[in-house]
């Protein structure tokens, strides 16, 4: 290497990854070449250089905007209309551009021809943006992407490293009591809200591989998580809204990314036009393949009843929980640790065939397949008559009329609720605006937390529950977990205080 060769960008971030693959600074120092400085001042600069676009990779500076709100509020706006399929023109953005500014107090901005052009250079925006009329929802522009850029791309990559993405809204501490009251909610900051997540999820088309599921509540350390574990395979993150959001989508993508690279992995993720939704740059393992606007009922596999599937698995545990707790006269609720581990639960107990089925129904099948018209239409049907007889013994335990809605609707309840911000210009800009540091309420509000079961009533509780399975002849099905959670009790056991031999000896008066 030269002595005095400026490195690219591209360069500085093959050193990124190979040092977060294993290697260490010093090897990748000697191996480049490179003043051990260098090298770590790239590693301290990752985040600025991986937030870049492709169009970023032959520059040797990532040099800094004048005015970075201006630029954010305009990415979200240009974000919003893509998703719209809106024309987009260089005068609407200079437009834009200077509501933006005015808006965010930023009175030295000019809307230059060459801001413009370096705006546009610096987040790779091309003419793709410029677009025809706005489309309207209809079957014919899923079949043509799914006929024509889908397949291009299933012959591109293996079955198991194509992925859907999408969020949901979860009502998760709803009991069937309350269900009329919440449907048809949107909570974009009703009295509902607080009582919602969105959870995004993530699978392969052969439903061999789950991504981790990202949780978003309101809170960053409500009550409940204290002295607690969140289940393996969870990601919690926050906001005042529980929203999925820009920032929180490009971070978990490039924490996949590296783990795929990792794995020397080239991986497709197919997934929707949500404001959240960024094109994100400067990936090694990942490509983003969005959907055409208004086609995610038709296209989007995780809305073809994966993720219903995943709300009548944990729909239905709440109602056996809830008969339970009928037997010991005791009311029934759930907090926000309960319902992220019964979520991590339901979500690994979908069936790789429901996710094969709903993938094909959304039209991803390999070129070896064909057209497979021997699917499966319902594979919950025996399992919904199951949920329907459980809400119905629930209704009528609590004096409740059983005619009112069915199991379908308490499933659904929270199907059309937002999990990102439907953004207008004033939504943008109180996004982007700096704010003060307000110490915002980290607790959970009204829920009334305990500190959970002591060591001595988990040591009953499993002792009661073997002299049960004994009684009742299951301990052939239950012996396992048993086993398990005795050992569980055993080693949550705090540890004894190590004996020295000078404790045998009486103190010399």
């Amino acid at each position: 290497m030269p002595k005095y060769h400026v490195l690219s960008v591209k360069e500085k971030l093959e050193i990124i990854r190979t040092i977060e693959n294993g290697a260490k600074k010093s090897a990748v120092a000697r191996d480049k070449n490179l003043p051990l400085t260098t090298v770590c001042g790239i590693w301290n600069a990752r985040e600025k250089l991986t937030g870049g676009t492709d169009s970023d990779l032959k520059r040797c500076r990532m040099r800094d905007s004048a005015y970075p709100e201006v630029e954010k509020a305009l990415l979200l706006w240009l974000k919003k209309a893509r998703s719209m399929n809106l024309p987009v023109s260089g005068p609407l953005l200079t437009e834009k551009a200077l509501t933006f500014a005015d808006q965010l107090n930023c009175p030295g901005f000019a809307c230059s021809n060459g801001w413009l052009s370096r705006f546009k250079a610096r987040y790779g925006i091309v003419g793709k943006v410029v677009c025809g009329e706005a489309a309207a929802a209809d079957k014919e522009g899923a079949v043509e992407w799914q006929d024509t850029v889908l397949q291009e791309a299933l012959t591109a990559y293996d079955a198991a490293d194509i992925f859907n993405f999408d969020e949901s809204a979860l009502f998760y501490c709803l009991l069937p009591n309350r269900t009329l009251a919440f449907k048809n909610e949107t909570c974009t900051g009703g009295k509902h809200a607080k009582n919602r997540i969105s959870v995004a999820f993530g699978v392969n088309m052969t439903g061999s591989e789950k991504l981790p599921l990202m949780v978003i509540g309101k809170y960053g350390n409500p009550r409940c998580f204290k002295g607690a574990r969140l289940p393996s395979g969870v990601v919690y993150k926050h906001n005042k809204k529980a929203w999925m959001t820009a920032q929180l989508f490009e971070e978990y993508v490039r924490q996949l990314d590296r783990r795929f690279a990792a794995k020397k992995r080239s991986i497709l993720i197919v997934l929707d036009n949500a404001s959240a939704h960024v094109d994100v740059g400067n990936l090694s393992a990942i490509k983003l393949l969005f959907l055409p606007p208004n086609t995610t009922a038709l296209a989007q596999p995780l809305d073809q009843g994966i993720i219903r599937s995943v709300k009548q698995i944990y729909r239905k545990n709440l109602l056996r929980r809830m008969l339970i707790a009928m037997e010991s006269a005791k009311t029934y609720s759930i907090d926000l640790l309960g319902a992220i581990h019964l979520l991590a639960h339901s979500w690994m107990q979908v069936q790789p065939a429901t996710i094969r089925n709903c993938f094909a129904r959304a039209q991803f099948k390999m070129p070896e397949e064909g057209n497979d018209e021997n699917m499966e239409d319902n594979e919950d049907g025996e399992d919904t008559e199951d949920c329907e007889s459980l809400l119905v013994e629930v209704l009528e335990r609590q004096g409740e009329g059983v005619d009112k809605f069915n199991f379908g609707t308490f499933r659904d309840v929270d199907g059309d609720v937002l999990t990102s911000p439907d953004f207008s210009d004033s939504d943008i800009v109180a996004a982007i605006a700096p704010r003060p540091d307000s110490s915002e309420s980290e607790e959970e509000g009204d829920v009334e937390v305990d500190d959970g079961p002591s060591l001595s009533e988990a040591a009953r509780a499993v002792t009661v529950m073997r002299a049960f399975a004994e009684k009742r002849g299951l301990m052939d099905r239950l012996a396992r977990g048993l086993t398990d959670f005795e050992d569980a009790v055993v080693e949550a056991r705090p540890p004894r205080r190590q004996v020295k031999i000078t404790d045998f000896f009486a103190a010399c008066p």
